[in-house]
């Protein structure tokens, strides 16, 4: 501890100076010294009657001798690494192709129309012969041939369109009795076989219907009974059926020559 000596002077219990009164000193229980110096050299040259405990002292750590300089290595350049080629396109062949006229789209073609069968004509009858569907004497349409001229006939002619009238049936038998046609006077009412024939043979070379004979019901003199007749029936086939004689149907009269 530090304290100011008092009224003698007295010597440093190590370096023997003299410590003079009022100066200061480092006073230890085992001496007076003038310095913290001599304090110390004392302590390690002379074992104390007291030990104080000392100050620690840092342990001086040992030091770490050098590490030599490293000598720098030469730095090798490597070479730097080759880029891989680039694969370069393999040129195509271009094939030249055949120039082509454009495609002619070709124009809608009207629909056909429809084949009208005509009526084939008619082979050319011999002077005074005649074939189905020629124009009678009388100006109507033959539409039977019997081959062979017998009996006082071979054709039978159908009366021409406009003498043909509608009636009752006993009108209808009357008035074919009374009828006269271009001088002729034979006119007659048919009966069944006779509008049979007239159908079958003027059907087949389109004479029934317009232009020809009317696609109609028409009586024939052939009676069902007393009250009833037959008719054929033009306009359904060509079928026959009987109905009441006061019915008012078409009239076609017949001629034979």
């Amino acid at each position: 501890m530090n304290s100011t000596w008092g009224s003698k002077n007295t010597q440093c219990d190590w370096c023997g100076n003299t410590i003079f009164t009022g100066q200061n000193i480092i006073v230890e229980f085992e001496g007076r010294f003038c310095s913290n110096k001599c304090k110390a050299e004392y302590y390690n040259n002379n074992k104390p009657k007291y030990t104080s405990t000392p100050t620690p002292q840092p342990v001086a750590q040992p030091k770490t001798p050098p590490q030599p300089t490293p000598v720098p290595q030469p730095v090798t350049q490597k070479p730097a690494p080759q880029a891989a080629p680039v694969p370069q396109p393999v040129p195509q062949t271009v094939v030249q192709q055949p120039l082509t006229a454009p495609r002619v789209v070709p124009a809608p073609q009207p629909a056909p129309k429809p084949i009208i069968q005509k009526t084939p004509p008619k082979p050319a009858a011999a002077p005074g012969q005649y074939v189905i569907g020629d124009t009678g004497p009388a100006g109507g349409i033959i539409f039977h041939d019997k081959g062979v001229f017998s009996d006082g006939w071979r054709y039978l002619e159908a009366a021409p369109k406009e003498i043909e009238f509608s009636a009752k049936w006993d009108e209808a038998v009357q008035k074919c009795k009374e009828l006269k046609h271009k001088g002729f006077s034979n006119w007659i009412l048919p009966n069944k076989n006779d509008l049979q024939l007239m159908y079958l043979k003027l059907s087949k070379i389109g004479l029934v219907g317009p232009g020809g004979l009317e696609s109609a019901a028409y009586w024939s003199s052939t009676e069902y009974s007393k009250k009833e007749a037959w008719y054929c029936k033009f306009g359904a086939g060509g079928g026959f059926s009987n109905s009441a004689k006061i019915r008012i149907m078409a009239v076609c009269a017949i001629r034979s020559f």
